[in-house]
């Protein structure tokens, strides 16, 4: 192959034999072949070996010439189109690039978006018979480009000016909010009676309640097993039995608006502070989250101090040994690192996370409040600093400014920014991980998967919970411009 032109490059250290027979002096004879070069697993030799043994029709490259790590580029070609989806898999560092794309002068380079389905004609450097595209990608972020296709309409890219040269205008420290969802407090530690709660067995965190559960009853081999496959193998006939489930927790606040939330709670009895809860039917029954987080109204029997919530239930093949919790219209603070207590809501959030501030649990929406003012000559544009959620959403005197996905967590605001003062909302959505888990990670968010281990395998999980950090978490600031 080498003799005939074929170009060779060997990685790492010389092979040593040939059809498991020594022949270390064959290799090394080789490896002196001029079509042959023996290099180092490093990325820029790899890199520049490959560019000089085929040159293709472009070059990624970095903002200083080099290969650029953690980087991920797919090319496709179709007919004359070439296209490039580039993405920046750096979860924590932003990046510079420069694509370079080869005998492309006069050929229209499109950016495309692939959230709103638009693109951009951009206008690429001129060097030689070559393009030279410069761009940054944020951490995680990405570009689509298309060359050699043009799109009849496409407007030119107008990208963000360098906001390092504008005036900075902080948003205050607080800030006047509302929250649009029920708050939460999670009730993961359960007792157990096995006699109509006359007495309880020592609590214990849901997980393990459910192996104590299969342990007594003879079905721990049903926890191995995927529903559908313990019911063909009959793992569950003649088994189980009647059993009440006891929840507890603190109430610094006489009858908050509150409600306890048991999955399938339609199939037991539930008593709080020992005064029964009842209702006609299943479907009186509220919901929350999902239609089998069924939930039922206590506003009347939540005291201050102990509050106990009893669930009594025949255990069976499809009993849920779950979570419990409380939800309504009140804040929730951490009594340890075991569990929270409930206690009335601030009235105004400061910069920082949401779950040190009222909300260690909460699974909605929190909008932040503020007001600017927007001088007539100038561009406005605000930035969120770190700010911790699955969407932003902003709204300016009242109408969507726009949302807000990623990094660099830049939006403008000139089209709807009056002279004089305006009104600013700034939504911030946050996920199920605070209610749902896993809330017992030794590693936390680290973690870039979880699966069941995460909620209950004792040697993934620790005992005391973790609470996801949500909201603007550095502020947020206007940039005027």
């Amino acid at each position: 192959f080498a003799d005939n032109g074929g170009k060779v490059i060997i990685l790492g250290e010389l092979p040593s034999e040939l059809d498991c027979e020594p022949a270390r002096e064959q290799w090394i004879a080789f490896a002196s072949h001029p079509n042959v070069q023996s290099l180092p697993c490093a990325v820029e030799a790899i890199q520049n070996a490959i560019d000089a043994i085929a040159p293709g029709d472009f070059t990624l490259k970095g903002a200083d010439g080099k290969a650029v790590p953690k980087t991920y580029l797919q090319h496709r070609i179709d007919g004359e189109e070439h296209i490039f989806f580039i993405v920046n898999s750096d979860r924590d560092a932003g990046r510079d690039y420069v694509l370079t794309m080869k005998n492309a002068v006069g050929k229209p380079v499109l950016k495309w978006d692939a959230v709103v389905g638009t693109c951009q004609r951009v206008s690429p450097r001129q060097v030689g018979n070559d393009l030279r595209y410069e761009f940054s990608l944020p951490p995680c972020g990405s570009l689509l480009l298309t060359v050699g296709a043009d799109m009849p309409g496409a407007q030119v890219e107008e990208g963000l000016p360098d906001l390092r040269e504008g005036e900075v205008v902080p948003l205050p420290q607080e800030f006047a909010f509302t929250r649009t969802d029920l708050n939460v407090l999670v009730l993961d530690r359960v007792s157990v009676s096995f006699d109509g709660g006359k007495t309880f067995e020592p609590e214990e965190y849901e997980w393990r309640a459910r192996k104590s559960l299969a342990k007594r009853f003879g079905t721990e081999e049903t926890l191995q097993w995927q529903p559908w496959v313990a019911i063909r193998k009959k793992l569950f006939e003649g088994k189980g039995g009647d059993i009440v489930l006891r929840y507890r927790f603190l109430s610094d606040i006489e009858r908050p608006k509150s409600f306890v939330v048991i999955e399938d709670l339609h199939k037991g009895r539930i008593t709080v502070n020992g005064a029964p809860v009842t209702w006609e039917r299943a479907e009186d029954l509220g919901w929350y989250w999902d239609k089998s987080f069924q939930m039922v109204e206590v506003t009347a029997l939540v005291q201050k101090g102990e509050n106990i919530v009893d669930f009594a239930v025949h255990y069976d093949f499809l009993t849920e040994v779950e979570t419990a919790y409380v939800v309504g219209d009140f804040g929730v603070v951490m009594v340890d690192p075991f569990r929270g207590k409930l206690v009335e809501e601030p009235k105004r959030l400061k910069v920082g996370s949401w779950s040190t501030q009222g909300y260690p649990f909460y699974t909605g929406r929190i909008v932040y409040h503020a007001t600017f003012d927007a001088p007539a000559s100038k561009r406005v544009f605000l930035r969120l600093l770190r700010p911790s959620g699955t969407l932003f959403k902003v709204r300016v005197n009242g109408t969507e400014a726009g949302k807000i996905l990623w990094r660099p967590y830049v939006l403008e605001l000139t089209p709807l920014a009056q002279p004089g003062t305006n009104r600013l909302e700034i939504e911030v959505v946050s996920s199920l991980q605070n209610a749902w888990g896993p809330l017992h990670e030794k590693n936390g968010d680290d973690n870039l998967w979880a699966g069941p281990n995460a909620f209950q395998e004792e040697w993934a999980i620790r005992e005391e919970l973790n609470s996801f950090n949500y909201g603007l978490l550095g502020g947020a600031e206007l940039v005027m411009i």
